[in-house]
């Protein structure tokens, strides 16, 4: 399954909801023949790692976390709080965006 990179990645925040989850709203770069459908998330004992998944427009990519369209246009996913930090994972690195 193929995965954005970080420079494919705009986070514009990253803030609680309650206190089970996070609310981590985004923006991809545009493609004409990709979207992305959501990221897949791996919870361990220390970290939350997601992955912002890129889809072909005409397939269907399962993923953990369903993309929701936010009334301002930009997507959000929903990432439980598991009380670890979250990182996004991209070409086997990780760069930590919660908490700041």
């Amino acid at each position: 399954m193929d995965t954005y990179n970080y420079d494919q990645i705009t986070i514009l925040s990253v803030e609680p909801v309650g206190e089970d989850a996070v609310k981590v709203r985004y923006r991809i770069m545009l493609e004409t023949l990709y979207f992305c459908p959501g990221a897949n998330m791996e919870v361990n004992q220390n970290e939350t790692l997601i992955t912002f998944v890129r889809c072909p427009i005409n397939k269907i990519c399962a993923v953990t976390n369903v993309a929701n369209k936010e009334s301002s246009g930009e997507d959000s996913i929903m990432v439980a709080n598991n009380k670890t930090p979250i990182y996004i994972v991209s070409d086997g690195a990780k760069k930590k965006i919660y908490p700041q």
